[in-house]
């Protein structure tokens, strides 16, 4: 497994804000602390000022679509006076919720390239504590990049000590996205249809951007139930077919077990930040359409929270090594499904975190993990489950009925187990 390394951008402290850098892995510093990310674009309410499912969720990331189109004609003074009056206020309900916040530019006020007015904004919010991004624009078009790069630019001039965050998932953008920001994100939803799509993505505008962080935004949404339904029903009412054919925790997907996997993949392909997307509440109100997936994003935030030491620590380059082969029935299967099984490694306080997730819909893996230490042994999270204990009776060294995936195999220096479709499975060696 590589990884890849960015300048460190420093930054100085900007009165009583934030002061925000981003470190040589691409994890984002806040105040001198690294962050990773669990992040979100809205909260359920859809109520700018609510950040009660911020919370319950254990996001420490968030955003609101308020700011970004409910702001017409952002050229007169008095526009941009009612922006900065909601946008202050917003930034400071989230540092009172401790959360941190992409600040969203107003999208028709980019476009235009109204540099004077957004400098006017930036010097009037670069002050609060709860600010740690500027997201400068979401899926802008090639025609639309030198209005964003003339914009980025006067950002920076104004408020060197926040990064800029653009959002695309058009390959011919990506491509010269780095000429606009500091951070690369991409919007990529196609689990349940593959995480190879992500994949081939993620390395190619990281190819064209060397010098740029890429991070993960995935879609939590019931992807593919609402295209099923646009296609399905072409020229429709669209609210009108939501009301008639409703949307469960039973049909959703992604499901649970591809939204944690979602999770960590992120970290597997070099990003150290996982922010998630659904539609708004008008359409899909995720909370009380489907309350087991919400449950799921609560579940993903406890487990978040359990490791954030170790996914904030440096990212590890070392000579762990994994490998994975299927039965020769499978073989075409695999070929067919882009099997593809990941890692992520940390080192913290001593100890090896290896995390590693089944990125494809291919069943019965075997996959092998060779670490360079001996361990004894093996946690499993989220709740640090003591799994495998190599100081005990043969016999009674593998706790199965604990155990999120099947181990097959190990010894002071490999663990093998099968994986299935879709499997994540975190583990911390001792």
């Amino acid at each position: 497994m590589s990884f890849v390394f960015f300048a460190a951008i420093s930054v100085a402290k900007a009165g009583e804000g934030s002061k925000v850098e981003i470190a040589e892995d691409g994890t984002l510093v806040v105040n001198g602390q690294r962050k990773a990310i669990y992040g979100t674009f809205r909260d359920p309410s859809d109520d700018w000022r609510q950040f009660e499912g911020v919370r319950q969720a254990g996001f420490n990331l968030t955003h609101s679509y308020h700011f970004s189109n409910k702001f017409p004609k952002f050229d007169k003074p008095s526009v941009q006076d009612r922006f900065i009056r909601d946008a202050r206020e917003y930034l400071d309900l989230a540092h009172a919720n401790k959360v941190g916040v992409f600040m969203h530019l107003p999208k028709q006020a980019v476009t235009e390239g109204q540099v004077d007015a957004i400098a006017r904004v930036v010097e009037a919010l670069k002050d609060k504590p709860a600010l740690w991004l500027w997201y400068i624009y979401d899926e802008p078009d090639v025609q639309e990049m030198d209005a964003c790069q003339k914009v980025y630019q006067r950002i920076k001039e104004v408020d060197p000590d926040h990064p800029v965050l653009l959002v695309d998932q058009r390959a011919d953008t990506l491509d010269i996205a780095g000429r606009a920001c500091d951070i690369i994100a991409i919007d990529k939803y196609t689990v349940p249809y593959g995480f190879h799509y992500i994949t081939d993505l993620t390395e190619k505008t990281r190819s064209k951007n060397p010098d740029k962080p890429i991070w993960m935004i995935h879609g939590a949404h019931a992807v593919q139930n609402l295209h099923l339904l646009r296609r399905h029903f072409v020229g429709s009412n669209f609210k009108q077919i939501l009301k008639r054919v409703q949307l469960s925790s039973q049909t959703h997907r992604p499901n649970p077990k591809e939204l944690r996997a979602l999770q960590h993949y992120s970290y597997t392909i070099g990003s150290p930040a996982t922010i998630f997307y659904w539609l708004p509440k008008r359409l899909y109100d995720i909370a009380n359409d489907t309350p087991k997936i919400w449950d799921a994003m609560v579940s993903i935030g406890q487990e978040f929270k359990e490791l954030e030491p170790v996914l904030s620590s440096p990212l590890r380059s070392d000579d762990t090594e994994i490998s994975s082969f299927v039965v020769e029935w499978l073989k075409q299967e695999a070929k067919r499904n882009h099997l593809d099984v990941r890692m992520w490694t940390r080192k913290y306080n001593g100890k090896t975190y290896v995390g590693v997730v089944n990125a494809s819909y291919v069943p019965h893996v075997v996959t092998t993990l060779k670490l360079p230490e001996k361990f004894s042994k093996v946690y499993q999270y989220p709740g640090r489950k003591l799994i495998l204990d190599q100081n005990k009776d043969v016999d009674q060294q593998y706790n199965s009925q604990e155990s999120d995936v099947l181990v097959v195999d190990w010894s002071s220096h490999e663990l093998t187990c099968v994986l299935n479709e879709c499997d994540t499975v975190v583990w911390e060696f001792e």
